[in-house]
């Protein structure tokens, strides 16, 4: 639903295979828990979706932009290699 709901522009869409790719299924991760915290904690407010659309989801789309984090090179299978991540924020 990421790309379908929050893509604005072509460099911020999440590819299928993102799975496969270690630092992006981290940042994918983060993105989500963010989601689940800010829009379906019992104990939530109003300003946890506010703060999550003003920082979690634009630092989740800027990490498009540092490299190729939204296209990496896959770890081979078995492997134990993870390429770097960048900050949520």
């Amino acid at each position: 639903d990421y790309n379908r709901l929050y893509v604005t522009k072509p460099s911020q869409l999440v590819p299928r295979c993102w799975p496969l790719h270690p630092a992006l299924a981290r940042e994918v991760a983060v993105l989500y828990a963010t989601w689940l915290a800010s829009f379906h904690d019992d104990k939530g407010a109003a300003h946890d979706g506010a703060y999550w659309f003003d920082r979690w989801l634009p630092g989740f789309q800027d990490a498009s932009k540092t490299g190729s984090e939204k296209n990496p090179t896959p770890a081979a299978p078995g492997s134990t290699r993870t390429t770097g991540t960048t900050s949520p924020h």
